[in-house]
């Protein structure tokens, strides 16, 4: 439960504080904002494999896809020119592939967003498969643009 309420209020302050990098914010600050986010992606993830694993209830995922489905939709922006150096782990292909990098943010969120109509059928099978999938996303994209 605990871990709920932290992956939940980091989403909430990341949200409140306004997702996106601003006219005012140096490289160095949009690239520990993307790293926050990717944050929430990871602790989301571990949460919903200890769900999985314990065999709990479903319904304790939708914290955890609503997270990563509200960090995909937001994650391509913290990514302009002028980021790709400093304390970061990116590729530069990212600048040279944007459309895709984009269009793989969009499936994550497509995904985060298919396992919340899963939860709620009821069908653990398939919120397993679905969790499968996100975290193929996740390491498809890491694999393509991250050292």
């Amino acid at each position: 439960m605990t871990r709920l309420i932290i992956v939940g209020g980091l989403v909430a302050a990341l949200l409140i504080g306004g997702l996106g990098p601003s006219f005012a914010q140096s490289p160095a600050e949009i690239i520990e904002q993307r790293k926050d986010l990717f944050q929430v992606n990871r602790s989301a993830m571990g949460g919903m494999k200890k769900v999985f694993d314990s065999g709990g209830e479903l319904a304790a995922l939708v914290v955890h896809a609503q997270a990563i489905a509200d960090s995909a939709a937001e994650l391509p922006s913290l990514f302009p020119v002028g980021t790709e150096s400093g304390d970061t782990k990116v590729r530069p292909t990212i600048w040279d592939n944007t459309a895709d990098f984009e269009a793989r943010f969009a499936k994550l969120r497509t995904d985060a967003l298919q396992m919340l109509a899963v939860v709620e059928s009821g069908d653990r099978s398939g919120a397993a498969m679905q969790f499968r999938t996100i975290g193929g996303n996740c390491g498809a994209c890491h694999d393509e643009y991250r050292y």
